[in-house]
């Protein structure tokens, strides 16, 4: 007959066949437990084998297919069919082809997943298991730990808590060691990273599987996916998961010799990777059941060759390959190209940098603008060096020397004339003057310019100057009057700075008439 499918399959192996296992599943109040022969492997018989009605049985429930011991008897179980999601229970199978009742675990309320269900040990009377539980509790409510399950060849069954130091696992997969009371358990916490925990099994009521030690796996920098699945063959713990292109990709890690978790690469082609997949050990190697479109298929690994076999077998994916050199001599078609390439970007840049220059170079008009300021700009260039000069002069003066000729500039003020009054004798004009250096000394300032308007240039002959006596002083008649010289405007609409200490005073004033200013003498 065609092999059937089921929505939650498992498989076991038919101890001590090498070409045949127990493909079991389960439809609402049905088991059904059908053995299948491999002889030829790409066209699978199967036949019913056992079948049990019971109202627990469901097909969304999540199953595993355990084998209670490595040389059952005659009249011990051959299978336990584990239903792990609720209601959690159990069936043995036997040789003559019955199975045992629906059992239940009345301390375990639930398993979480098929993923993190391990079998660390197998022995001649006995197998112990590795789960992790949603909860388990003998008094009080249930909480989530792990539970480790044993199950006898002749049918007992017994569950207990265990403290593994993992509450995060996203798989776990056993493996056996030669010692005959140990195991291993390789839970990985993410799927970055996992540790080996190294078990040891009790025949006892409590604590079937002790923690002994634990070790970080060596990665390799291998990531698994959320799919991948975990198979014990033996020492050896495989681990399938799926490839880049959709093809079973598959790792190895044997925890009695080596914590490292290397990928195999297979020889010829290799089974697609479906989430349906399920596997079990037979001898050193394993197989895989999977439904694809519709149709399911059985694929063998062959460990000792690296072989895949069975059918819907697709090519691995290609490594990617360096490309090669197809010639030692010179490439001429490259060269050519190259330098006529650098000749057409040599002429871009040229034609760019000119473009440039031409752009920055300023226009005809622009440039008259620039060479002749505004007369204003000059104005204030002028009176800078002015000022600049009015410092330089400031040393070289001498109060104590009487200029030999002025040129008066500007009207002085009441404050000005008093200010000035005190370096010169009772008669001088109290003025500003152009003084005349002695032959060898620096003069500080040259004469104005035509090309300076803020400074005094007669443009007519000036009114002489006129000596008026000034009145005495009404608030002191006998104070002598002080006559004051002026030329221009009384009103000065120019620049005026005042003067420090020892410095002397520069006023000016737009030409025009001269006047007299009387100032009492203090």
């Amino acid at each position: 007959m065609s092999i059937p499918i089921f929505e939650n399959p498992c498989i076991s192996n038919v101890y001590p066949s090498k070409k045949e296992v127990y493909l079991s599943g389960t439809r609402n109040g049905e088991l059904s437990v059908y053995r299948v022969q491999l002889d030829i492997i790409e066209s699978p018989m199967a036949t019913l084998f056992a079948n049990d009605i019971n109202v627990n049985w469901t097909s969304t429930a999540a199953a595993r297919c355990l084998n209670p011991s490595t040389a059952p008897s005659p009249q011990g179980a051959i299978m336990v069919f584990q239903q792990i999601n609720r209601p959690v229970g159990h069936a043995y199978l036997f040789n003559n082809g019955s199975l045992s009742d629906f059992y239940f675990f009345s301390a375990l309320e639930s398993l979480v997943s098929t993923k993190l269900y391990a079998t660390t040990l197998t022995s001649a009377l006995s197998s112990y298991h590795l789960a992790y539980s949603n909860g388990f509790s003998f008094i009080g409510p249930p909480l989530p730990s792990w539970v480790s399950l044993r199950f006898g060849a002749m049918g007992g069954t017994r569950v207990s808590d265990m403290k593994v130091p993992a509450q995060e696992a996203k798989l776990v997969v056993g493996a056996e060691s030669k010692n005959p009371t140990e195991g291993y358990a390789v839970i990985f916490d993410s799927y970055r990273s996992g540790m080996i925990v190294t078990t040891t099994h009790n025949t006892g009521n409590f604590s079937f599987i002790t923690v002994q030690s634990k070790n970080a796996v060596v990665m390799n920098g291998n990531i698994l996916t959320t799919e991948a699945i975990g198979v014990n063959a033996g020492e050896s713990a495989y681990i399938l998961d799926r490839d880049v292109g959709g093809q079973v990709k598959l790792f190895s890690i044997q925890p009695s010799s080596s914590a490292v978790l290397t990928p195999l690469n297979f020889s010829g082609l290799v089974p697609r990777f479906d989430s349906s997949i399920v596997a079990t050990r037979i001898s050193s190697n394993f197989v895989i059941y999977t439904v694809l479109n519709g149709t399911a298929n059985f694929n063998l690994f062959d460990a000792a060759t690296m072989t895949w076999s069975g059918s819907n077998l697709v090519s691995p994916p290609k490594p990617p390959v360096a490309p090669k050199e197809t010639s030692d001599g010179p490439n001429i078609g490259a060269i050519v190209g190259g330098v006529v390439g650098g000749l057409v970007l040599l002429g871009l840049v040229g034609f760019l940098l000119y473009r440039n220059n031409r752009k920055k170079q300023p226009k005809p008009e622009q440039t008259k603008q620039d060479q002749q300021p505004p007369q204003q700009q000059q104005q204030q260039q002028q009176q800078q060096q002015q000022l600049a000069s009015q410092q330089q002069f400031a040393p070289h003066m001498n109060m104590n020397s009487k200029p030999t000729d002025f040129q008066p500039q500007q009207t002085v003020q009441p404050m000005q004339q008093q200010h000035f009054s005190q370096y010169y004798p009772q008669g001088v004009p109290g003025v500003i003057y152009q003084p005349v250096y002695p032959s060898g000394v620096p003069q500080p300032m040259s004469a104005p310019t035509g090309s300076q308007p803020i400074f005094f240039q007669p443009q007519a002959p000036l009114t002489p100057l006129s000596q008026q006596p000034s009145p005495t002083s009404p608030s002191n008649p006998s104070s002598p009057a002080t006559t004051v010289y002026s030329y221009g405007s009384p009103t000065v609409n120019s620049l005026s700075q005042q003067g420090q200490p020892g410095q002397a005073q520069y006023y000016y004033a737009a030409p025009g008439s001269a006047h007299q200013n009387h100032i009492p003498t203090p």
